[in-house]
């Protein structure tokens, strides 16, 4: 299942990504080569869809380990310390997911009672642009989940907390 869930996360993500780099391609080339066919919508998609790939593609980099961590101090605790430590910044991550994901929620709602939509000839409705949010931290806030469960479980870290540094450096 997981490994379902991983790969269908990477080619929404690749797919997202690559539509756009079209998309841009697209536009450069009509801006400058058929100036009358160049459409004003094509910066707006871009950044939308990049940013939904970006944001997807947080969730493969918490399930990995891979996201923005203090893995230079971490690793410097003996191995008991540094599963607490572990354990709590999941913790810490999965509530700023929840958190991100209700504030979130709200401004997707905010966006759709206003009718916000782009400036462009399309004019999509910003909701679909605001919900990358909450979609993107629940995604990345069940991977912390999934992660804090197993280590609950296994008392194994899901990755190599030593990785950076010389394991016998350690703070007594």
């Amino acid at each position: 299942m997981l490994l379902i869930w991983d790969r269908f996360e990477s080619f929404v993500a690749a797919l997202l990504a690559a539509v756009a780099l079209i998309i841009f391609l697209y536009g450069m080339v009509a801006r400058f080569a058929f100036p009358h066919l160049a459409p004003d919508w094509v910066l707006e998609v871009t950044i939308f869809m990049l940013i939904w790939a970006m944001l997807l593609s947080g969730s493969a980099l918490a399930a990995q380990s891979r996201h923005v961590r203090a893995d230079l101090i971490v690793s410097r605790f003996p191995r008991p310390a540094q599963l607490v430590l572990e354990a709590f910044g999941m913790v810490v991550a999965t509530v700023f997911c929840a958190v991100l994901v209700v504030s979130g929620i709200e401004v997707v709602q905010f966006a759709i009672d206003f009718d916000e939509r782009t400036l462009n000839s399309l004019r999509i409705p910003m909701f679909y642009y605001y919900a990358c949010v909450p979609v993107a931290f629940t995604l990345i806030g069940l991977r912390f989940l999934q992660r804090f469960v197993s280590l609950l479980r296994t008392r194994e870290p899901t990755f190599d907390l030593d990785h950076h540094l010389d394991p016998s450096v350690t703070i007594d």
